[in-house]
């Protein structure tokens, strides 16, 4: 069985069961570099070499007593109940322990799994997608382009400023005029 990671995958959450013993399960959880291979358990189990284990999973059932495998994906993912509702009694008459992979455990890469037969795909579930729509902002008319009063010049006020600029610039030539005068 092999299985195709898309580029750039987001919101998606594969189910894997374990058909193995604890010991080695717990070998997977823990994520050890299995013998000189660089490679690391988890890698090795999905048939991967581009794998961020902090978004894998490994686990025994019995840790969602009460809870269920179906209930995790729901209150801990936030999967959708319609979407489980067909895998719903699989999913909880599972036992033993699951691999859940997330995808950003594939970094963006576009890939092909290659799952070793210990591990049975169990479901592909979607991850909701944030709502980014919104309501429109109403806009009061002053905030509205082109709704402001009109600048106007008042006559007054450019002949002000220039008269102001005449006796800065007279101060200012008396000053240098009077140093000049001090030091020569």
């Amino acid at each position: 069985m092999s299985l195709t990671i898309a580029p750039n995958e987001r919101g998606v959450v594969r189910v894997f069961a374990l058909s193995m013993g604890d010991a080695e399960a717990t070998a997977l959880r823990n994520n050890a570099p299995a013998g000189e291979d660089t490679a690391s358990a988890q890698e090795i189990a999905l048939g991967t070499r581009h794998l961020d284990s902090d978004f894998v999973e490994v686990f025994p059932l019995t840790d969602l007593e009460g809870l269920g495998l179906s209930g995790y994906l729901e209150t801990g993912n936030g999967i959708d109940p319609a979407v489980l509702a067909p895998d719903k009694a699989k999913l909880n008459a599972l036992g033993g322990w699951v691999l859940i992979a997330y995808s950003a455990a594939f970094g963006g890469f576009a890939q092909v799994l290659s799952p070793i037969p210990a591990l049975k795909l169990i479901g592909t579930y979607g991850e909701p997608l944030p709502n980014w729509r919104a309501e429109p902002v109403e806009t009061v008319q002053s905030a509205r382009l082109y709704s402001g009063r009109a600048r106007t010049t008042q006559k007054g006020g450019t002949a002000r400023g220039m008269r102001m600029g005449r006796y800065v610039i007279a101060v200012l030539v008396a000053l240098v005029a009077a140093i000049w005068l001090i030091l020569t």
